[in-house]
């Protein structure tokens, strides 16, 4: 769900929720001598609580939904904020047992009513508030090659990418894009915003970073004209075979500079296939054509 709807959402049941709280101090601690005001006072808190509730089960099934799909630790404030979260369901549903069922204990329910607010007051400054205060500095993320204010790793950028973009696709869709300079920037910064706070500036201008020296290094090894079919037997496996398929994450060199046995080898190509997360990435001939040739350099 769009970060920035969750903290709208959070935001109405925020003040939705202070509304009822506010009515219901009213009513215990300056009641009306006026029957129907009194009346009308309790429908509004009513309404407003039922709106609350419906606003934090909503929230809620969201947070869930977003956890499932998290693939990395939780910081800290993420902690916090799902055990606040989860939290609310036992005091919202202890609140409505107190009013709907154990009649004779509501006097407490004005406790449960307030520790709630508090609950859901904090929750929102954790999310919604972060969001909005972080916002513009991520959309904002600059990335250029005079940047002294952030010291640009391309490893660091290569484990970024791998830890916060497999959430929402796999990483065979970004290295079978072609884009420029700018256009890697507008998209890492929309899908920065679109992730917010999860992707921190600092994130995003390495991911940038890595993905544009990855686009200028497959540049520079596509062949500046077409070379001469070859024979089938010798096609599959090939330099060419390599160049399109290892070239995606890392550069040539580092599998020429790479020692080892057939049976790492095995499992390094296994491993990539892993992570490309595409069934026609390498056919089994394209596969046995790769691990032949690997094996072949590893003896030169």
């Amino acid at each position: 769900m769009n970060p920035a709807f969750t903290s709208l959402a959070g935001l109405a049941a925020v003040l939705a929720g202070a509304f009822a709280l506010l009515i219901m101090l009213e009513l215990r601690g300056n009641p009306r001598e006026d029957k129907e005001a009194n009346q009308r006072l309790i429908r509004a808190h009513r309404a407003a609580g039922w709106l609350t509730a419906v606003l934090l089960l909503g929230l809620l099934a969201a947070m869930l939904l977003k956890a499932d799909n998290y693939h990395e630790e939780f910081p800290p404030r993420i902690l916090l904020h799902a055990a606040l979260g989860l939290l609310l369901a036992p005091l919202l549903a202890l609140k409505l047992l107190l009013v709907r069922r154990f009649k004779r204990l509501g006097t407490m329910a004005p406790g449960f009513g307030i520790a709630l607010f508090l609950a859901l007051f904090v929750l929102y400054s954790l999310t919604g508030g972060y969001y909005f205060l972080h916002q513009s500095a991520v959309g904002h993320a600059l990335m250029t090659d005079n940047d002294d204010m952030v010291l640009l790793d391309t490893e660091l950028g290569r484990m970024l990418l791998a830890r916060k973009c497999v959430k929402c696709h796999s990483l065979e869709r970004v290295f079978k894009a072609s884009k420029s300079v700018p256009e890697w920037t507008a998209t890492v910064r929309r899908m920065a915003v679109m992730d917010s706070p999860n992707i921190r500036s600092f994130d995003a201008a390495q991911i940038i970073n890595y993905l544009t020296l990855q686009q200028e290094r497959r540049e520079r090894q596509r062949p500046a004209k077409p070379q001469p079919e070859k024979p089938q037997a010798e096609s599959k496996g090939d330099g060419t075979l390599l160049g399109q398929k290892c070239t995606r994450c890392h550069s040539l060199d580092r599998v020429r500079m790479a020692k080892k046995s057939a049976e790492e080898w095995r499992a390094a190509v296994e491993r990539m296939e892993h992570h490309a997360d595409d069934p026609t990435f390498l056919s089994p001939e394209e596969k046995e054509a790769v691990l032949r040739l690997l094996i072949e350099q590893q003896t030169k």
